[in-house]
């Protein structure tokens, strides 16, 4: 009897040494942040997959990176934008993007220790946005409903949807405006 606890006893520490060992060394993933270029317009980030896409509306500089051109010409082009679960469309001819957030959640983000700090204690949602127009000052900015802000010519507005669940997106380009 006293020898099957002290099989037991070794058993029940190996089996919490190996779990501390899986918690604590979880594997970081590549910083999406530290390792992206320059952007002009508003970026979505899925923090799973550390993907990124530029929610842009105008024609960049032919030469200077994160620049616009100073002639921007008409366009009326439509396409869908696509990232992770969200889902929109970019509409040029009235300079709008319109995106679907859905409540997704993430607990491993694809970013640094340094960059997680700028996340709200807590965050778990799967989708930020991010100024990345600085390469120096790269700033990431949490998706809530009902807020409002302004990035150089984009005025980006969101609020709750209901039917779908999840925050509704709307990116409006203000630029010559």
């Amino acid at each position: 009897m006293k020898m099957w606890l002290k099989i037991l006893s070794v058993v029940l520490v190996i089996a919490i040494a190996a779990t501390a060992m899986l918690l604590f060394t979880k594997v970081e993933k590549e910083c999406c942040l530290c390792s992206s270029f320059r952007y002009h317009a508003p970026c979505l980030i899925d923090l799973e997959t550390g993907k990124l896409i530029e929610l842009d509306l105008y024609f960049p500089h032919p030469t200077l990176v994160a620049e616009l051109s100073g002639f921007q010409p008409e366009q009326g082009t439509f396409s869908f934008v696509c990232l992770g679960n969200v889902v929109g469309t970019k509409l040029t001819d009235s300079k709008t993007i319109e995106i679907h957030i859905p409540n997704d959640k993430t607990y491993n983000p694809a970013l640094c220790s340094d960059c997680r700090k700028q996340l709200p204690l807590g965050q778990t949602s799967r989708y930020t946005f991010a100024d990345l127009y600085k390469k120096e000052e790269k700033i990431l900015m949490p998706i809530k409903a009902g807020t409002t802000f302004s990035l150089r010519c984009y005025d980006v507005t969101t609020e709750e949807n209901t039917e779908k669940g999840g925050i509704s997106v709307v990116i409006q380009g203000t630029l010559g405006q």
